[in-house]
């Protein structure tokens, strides 16, 4: 994490000094506030420049063994339903997707990506951003996919990832590299669109 942008980082989760905690609590409380209005926070330059750097070699690396996707799917990411969705439907839509994905256990156990996911600091940040923290009785835990935990993707030129509800309701997402094209590389969201779990599938 880039203590140097957000010193207030270092006491979360601990019971570090009291004028941090204060200050966590803050920025905490307002990403949790964007969080809800729009869905999502950002964090720029959440990674520090040093641990960046290694990042990108590490996923460098791999790069040239990452597994690619080229498939169409749903916005629902569900079989098209012809029989009780009318054919126009946003339901029946089909997109293409193409990624190659760096999975979890490709990555070097010592590689700072896998550091930061493992950092008890950010699930308790995540945890607090969405209202998952300490007390709550849906708790968050960090997943043990050896493929998926913790994945790079990849996305090379006219590669791209279609819009789509994620399975799951929230997810964590590190930009580490810049796109090279100009007018690629966006990622874009909108705000909560799904009111009940039900709404995940």
């Amino acid at each position: 994490m880039n203590y140097e942008r957000y010193p207030w980082l270092r006491c979360v989760g601990t019971s570090d000094a009291a004028h941090l905690r204060d200050q966590a609590e803050e920025k905490i409380q307002a990403a949790r506030k964007q969080y809800l209005s729009t869905g999502a926070v950002t964090f720029p330059e959440f990674v520090s420049p040093t641990a960046l750097s290694s990042i990108l070699k590490d996923c460098a690396a791999a790069e040239d063994e990452a597994f690619t996707t080229d498939d169409k799917h749903t916005p629902h990411q569900l079989p098209v339903d012809p029989i009780f969705q009318p054919p126009d439907s946003v339901r029946n839509l089909q997109m293409r997707t193409q990624v190659a994905s760096i999975a979890y256990d490709e990555l070097p156990k010592e590689s700072e990506l896998v550091k930061l996911y493992r950092n008890p600091k950010l699930l308790a940040l995540v945890s607090a951003i969405t209202g998952r923290g300490d007390g709550s009785s849906e708790q968050i835990y960090l997943s043990e996919d050896s493929l998926g935990a913790c994945s790079v993707n990849v996305f090379r030129a006219s590669y791209a990832h279609s819009f789509h509800f994620d399975e799951s309701e929230f997810s964590t997402t590190i930009m580490i590299r810049e796109a090279n094209l100009d007018g690629s590389g966006l990622f874009q969201y909108t705000p909560p669109l799904r009111e009940t779990s039900d709404d995940l599938v």
